[in-house]
């Protein structure tokens, strides 16, 4: 994707999903976080020392005052973390500022988790005691376009959305159909999470090989429009009656052993 130029800073294009990191590698996830896109690409994954890092809670960056507003003075913002809810080892975070055309992230920092328990939720002090300068660039975006995601994001609410329930009831189902199959599918593949794919019908499925750990698939699946509860039956029902070899798959992945 072409950037603009402005007063000689390039102008990135943000994009807010919820989602998981690509090619998260954590085998059982408990929730969806913020993907923070940033030409398309997910950038803050790996971006400290400890990684991967990934977007928090949805509603502790998308909630109706969202810190991702500028405010003055200037804030800063958690992006993204490590654990759960709750930042528990270590988060990035950027100072957010703006002008009347554009807003800037900048002084990137990956912060300790005693800098996050002194949080005021997603907001941090200017400098948090044990912070240490990441190697990024500021990122500028154009004001206009960057205030119209973060509210379209906020308002859409999509972590509460039937196509989110669906996808966690696919998890769950799967997850239980697996187990009492005596815990991997073809005696190799095991669940890692499903999530609504782009398209908004079809679903996907992450699983990881218990024998090669490194190797991984997406599988793509659909069902027939009805309750999430129904969608989610009859997908786990379709995975578990195709063999491995006949599955739709999307993407192979490959991760550090």
């Amino acid at each position: 994707m072409a950037r603009a130029v402005s007063q000689g800073r390039v102008v990135h294009r943000l994009e807010l999903r919820v989602g998981y990191p690509a090619d998260w590698p954590d085998d059982s996830p408990e929730f969806a976080g913020v993907k923070i896109l940033i030409d398309g690409q997910e950038l803050l994954t790996w971006a400290g020392s400890r990684g991967p890092y990934r977007g928090p809670w949805p509603p502790v960056l998308l909630a109706e005052a969202s810190p991702l507003i500028p405010a003055h003075p200037p804030r800063r913002t958690l992006l993204y973390m490590e654990g759960g809810h709750e930042p528990c080892e270590g988060t990035i975070t950027a100072v957010i500022s703006a002008t009347k055309s554009q807003v800037v992230w900048g002084d990137f920092r990956e912060c300790p988790a005693d800098a996050a328990l002194e949080a005021e939720g997603a907001v941090f002090g200017l400098c948090p005691p044990g912070s240490m300068p990441l190697s990024l660039p500021d990122l500028t975006f154009d004001r206009e376009h960057y205030l119209a995601e973060v509210r379209r994001a906020v308002a859409e609410r999509d972590w509460e959305s039937n196509r989110w329930r669906t996808a966690q009831l696919l998890d769950d189902y799967l997850g239980r159909a697996i187990r009492d199959r005596g815990g991997l599918l073809d005696g190799t593949f095991y669940p890692s999470y499903a999530e609504p794919a782009d398209d908004d019908e079809g679903f996907l499925v992450t699983l990881w090989d218990e024998l090669m750990p490194q190797h991984g698939l997406v599988v793509a699946v659909t069902a027939d429009p009805g309750t999430p509860e129904t969608r989610a039956r009859s997908m786990t029902d379709a995975l578990m009656a195709t063999a491995v070899g006949e599955w739709p798959v999307v993407r192979r992945m490959e991760r550090s052993a």
